[in-house]
Order: structure tokens, then sequence, then C-alpha cells
């Protein structure tokens, strides 16, 4: 069993890489990306690459995607459970073909797949009331104390924020789950898998532009219209909409009535508005990055 793991910075092909290896090997691919989630949230993903893939190619079996509702909220609990339920029906499947393809850039869910069901746990709404109202310094006190061995890998961005550090003591506090919600255990085949890590090379700059470049693709492509039908259909707090870019776009759109006039004038507003979705992903490129760098020097 091989497993061809296509992880790194946003806007660097992994989807497109995924889908040249699936017409090499056939193997199922698992999209490891914490907004592919979402059902209808398909353009600003740069999802509808792939499901334009699936539609020309119908043999191809995609994990990962569209299981949740824009209202619904996600972890990397939630994620790895379903995943591993998913791996579970399809085992057949994926034994027949000989490997799996997990390609995309939340580098908490593939540390789900990949570390198993010691990784996370479920959310712990008491706890999380309690930790909500400490200060980031008092957090990042009590995940060196409690968490030390997971505290030290968090990147210094991770460090200051506060939600990664509540999450990480949620983990690490956890109570085992009731009888009726039994964790789903990690498939065999991902622990005993051959892993094939594919590096990536890129020029910095060359990835900025290219991020730049990818968003206002995503605009001829009708991301806006996207945006308006999903605040339209469950409003602006709906945790899709809370999504980089989506956010900002639909703040734009509750803030302006006349948002389409701004937006075919190109209007000073809108390019603001683009610039600060342009930056968000540039600084999740270098977040993802440095994940990455975690991987390479484990292998």
């Amino acid at each position: 069993m091989e497993l061809h793991i296509l992880f790194g910075a946003t806007a660097r092909g992994k989807t497109e890489q995924a889908q040249a290896l699936w017409r090499q090997y056939h193997y199922p691919i698992v999209s490891v990306d914490s907004r592919k989630v979402y059902r209808g949230a398909d353009i600003g993903t740069n999802k509808l690459s792939l499901l334009r893939f699936m539609h020309a190619n119908p043999s191809v079996l995609v994990g990962g995607i569209d299981f949740l509702d824009p209202t619904e909220e996600i972890s990397a609990y939630f994620y790895q459970q379903y995943m591993f339920a998913w791996f579970a029906q399809h085992e057949a499947e994926i034994t027949q073909a000989g490997g799996i393809i997990l390609h995309g850039g939340t580098g908490l869910y593939l540390d789900a797949l990949l570390q198993g069901n010691d990784f996370c746990s479920p959310r712990n709404p008491e706890l999380r009331a309690q930790l909500n109202v400490e200060t980031v310094q008092e957090l990042q006190q009590k995940a060196a104390l409690l968490a030390p061995e997971r505290f030290e890998k968090l990147t210094e961005s991770d460090r200051q924020n506060p939600r990664r550090l509540i999450r990480l003591l949620e983990n690490q506090q956890a109570s085992p789950p009731p009888p009726n919600q039994s964790k789903i255990q990690q498939p065999g085949f991902l622990v005993s898998a051959t892993r094939i890590w594919h590096d990536e090379i890129f020029v910095r700059e060359v990835l900025y532009q290219t991020i730049n470049t990818r968003v206002e693709r995503y605009l001829t492509e009708g991301w806006l219209a996207e945006v308006n039908e999903l605040l339209r259909i469950y409003g602006k707090d709906a945790p899709a909409l809370h999504m980089m870019g989506y956010r900002q776009l639909a703040a734009f759109m509750t803030a302006n009535q006349n948002w389409e006039q701004l937006v075919h004038k190109r209007d000073a507003v809108f390019e603001q508005v683009l610039e600060e979705i342009k930056q968000a992903h540039r600084r999740y490129a270098k977040r993802q990055i440095t994940w990455a760098k975690k991987y390479q020097q484990t292998k």
C-alpha cells in the first residue's frame, strides 16, 4: 500500500498534482483541506477544479470534500473521525487500488490522519468557556506545563493564537467519549502504508504572485456570486462564511448595499478588500511552509 502525500503552500498546484497522480496510479484521492469540506463553497476554496475533474472522470474516488453544510462547524477531530469512517466504507476499493493520494494544506488535518486517535479529541465546551477568559500569556503557560511536547512544535504564530492554544489544551485534557460515541479507530493501512512525500520546489516571490493571480481568477469564475448566495441563504454567521476570503467578502457585501457597483467600478473600497484577501492567503502560505518543514525533518 502506497500513501502519496502532497502537502504545502496554497496555490502550489497540489490539486493538479493529485489529478496527475490519479492518471498514473488510479488511487483514491483524499482532500486534506478544512475549507473544501463545505458544500456550496467551491470557487474560493479552489474545489471547483477538483469537481470538474470528477465530472470528467466518473470512476475517480474522492474523499474529504462536500460533507458539511455551510452552517455546520468543522474541527480536526470531526474531520478525522469522518475520514476514518470513509476509509472503512471504501476499504475494499482502496485495497484493490493499492494506494491513496492525500493532498491539501491543512497541517492539523494531516496530523489527525497520520498520527491517529491520540492526536485529537472531541470539543469540551466547559473547558473552552473557562479558557476563553484567559490571556494569551496565561494560555501559553498552561500549554507549556500540560502539553510541553505539543507546545514546542507550535509555530510562533500559533503560540500567539488563543484559539490554537485553547484547542491544544482541549485535546490534552479531554475525557474519554461516552460509550455511544466511541472513537473510530485509525485504519491499519494508514499506519503500514509506504509514505511517499512529494516535496515542493518554489521561489517565494513567484508563489506570492501566483496567489494574487489565483484570487483574481476566482472573481472571473463567479466567486462574488457564490459568496452572495451563501450569505443570502445562511447569513453572515455561518461557519463557511468565516473562512479566509469568504469572511472578507461577506463583510464587504454586508457593509455596502451598493457592493455590485463598487465591484463594477473596481472602487478603492473593493480593491482594499481584495488586497486584504491576497495578504491573508500569503500569510497562510507562510504558515503552511513552516508546517511542511516539520514533515521534511521527520521523513
